[in-house]
């Protein structure tokens, strides 16, 4: 099948300033709403360092996000220890001294710099039109002893307040994410009531209560359920992990394998009839094809994304405009500039248009369809309805429609593509 050759490339678009609340989405579950009500997805960068080390320049990490047309990132707020400059939310009044030598941390005397810190994060963001995802409690240093859990403000031998979060003396602080101590759990309500006073305002955020809680479900879910008591009657009531959607680890789509990725969304949204988010913690940062083809994968599955990448951290000697990976950034930011294009919240994975070939399909039947090759090639299409249709070809690596043509829907038709390397085929009912 033969195709006018054409080229457009897709235009960025400025994200406006937020106004209400972030929500999911009526119509489908699996997408959120923006603050002004319209079907939203999300398309994300972070690193760990944003909020966590006052050094970062998150100014201009959310300007570089919005001008890749990208709209998240994931932010830890309580670490729970100090890396260098990284801030913790206790003031170090002692007496006595911590065993990284400084005075011990006082649970009762919250850091008013660290949440001074925080406020002006959240309006940096806002102002650029970019969601957070703020991670208030990290469970995956609770069980790295050395340099971790060491110098953790809930070790007993950090405080002066009698809290110690390794019960068992095991040298680990697992125990942290429990409700079996009720002086911890009191501590940790009271940290979040610090915090929900703070974020009150915001409209560009949700919560996760816990990153990599492996130890103790109940706690994390008894600590979503308490910050949706508190914030009963509020003008902003905040979505919270696991609870309205589940956390990076919960859904099995923490993977780059293709196969594995699309299989794991349809098995994830068997389970979860909520917003899915693919966030890379955890298992590496591939290279560019890589990256593209799994986020690309996502998107036609009927979910959202978050790279995780630690080029951006100060700490591995990058920083928040390292160019290591702009190309990488751009081409995220041309999945978010194509779900403009389409009526995405309408759309559900339809893989069973694919007769022959590898492509992964998302479409409104009868409507309007976006069809992803990873790997190019020719691929066979049955739509099974009739009239005309229009297809464009969209190159993910430089963001630019190439060719167009027409075609019937009644009928199986051969789709090749313009050239090797992953391609997409954006499809509609032909007026």
């Amino acid at each position: 099948m033969g195709f006018k050759l054409i080229q457009r490339r897709v235009k960025a678009m400025a994200i406006p300033f937020l106004m209400g609340v972030l929500s999911i989405l009526p119509q489908n579950p699996h997408y959120f709403a923006d603050p002004k009500g319209k079907p939203l997805l999300l398309t994300g960068l972070y690193v760990w360092d944003i909020f966590s080390d006052p050094t970062f320049d998150y100014k201009s990490f959310f300007r570089r996000l919005k001008d890749n047309s990208l709209n998240f990132a994931r932010v830890w707020v309580m670490w729970g220890w100090e890396e260098e400059n990284w801030l913790c939310p206790y003031e170090r009044t002692g007496p006595g001294l911590a065993k990284d030598g400084k005075p011990k941390f006082n649970l009762d005397k919250f850091n008013p710099f660290f949440f001074k810190h925080l406020k002006e994060v959240l309006e940096s963001a806002r102002r650029e039109g970019i969601y957070l995802q703020l991670v208030i409690f990290d469970a995956w240093c609770l069980k790295n002893s050395k340099g971790h859990w060491d110098r953790h403000c809930f070790n007993g031998a950090n405080n002066v307040n009698g809290v110690n979060a390794d019960k068992n003396g095991d040298g680990k602080g697992l125990e942290f994410c429990s409700l079996k101590d009720e002086k911890i759990v009191a501590y940790q309500k009271r940290f979040i009531d610090k915090l929900l006073e703070v974020c009150a305002p915001y409209e560009n955020i949700f919560f996760e209560v816990a990153n990599e809680n492996y130890y103790d479900r109940e706690w994390e879910e008894e600590m979503g359920k308490y910050i949706k008591e508190k914030e009963k009657g509020q003008r902003i009531k905040h979505l919270v992990m696991p609870l309205d959607m589940p956390n990076h680890d919960g859904a099995g789509i923490k993977v780059w394998n293709l196969e594995a990725l699309k299989e794991g969304f349809k098995k994830a949204y068997e389970r979860f009839n909520q917003p899915l988010i693919m966030d890379t913690d955890g298992i590496g940062e591939p290279e560019e094809d890589v990256i593209r083809r799994a986020f690309w994968t996502a998107f036609v599955s009927g979910g959202h994304f978050d790279f995780l990448d630690s080029a951006l951290s100060p700490q591995t000697g990058g920083g928040a405009l390292n160019p290591l990976r702009d190309r990488v950034y751009k081409q995220m930011g041309y999945i978010a500039q194509v779900g403009r294009e389409v009526e995405f919240w309408k759309m559900k994975p339809m893989d069973e248009v694919v007769v022959k070939g590898t492509a992964f399909a998302l479409g409104e039947a009868g409507k309007s369809y976006v069809v992803y090759l990873p790997y190019g090639g020719r691929i066979q299409l049955r739509l099974n309805i009739p009239g005309l249709f229009r297809y464009r070809w969209f190159d993910p690596r430089e963001g630019m429609f190439i060719g167009e043509g027409m075609f019937n829907g009644d009928r199986a038709h051969y789709f090749t593509s313009p050239s090797e390397g992953d391609w997409a085929l954006l499809i509609e009912k032909a007026r």
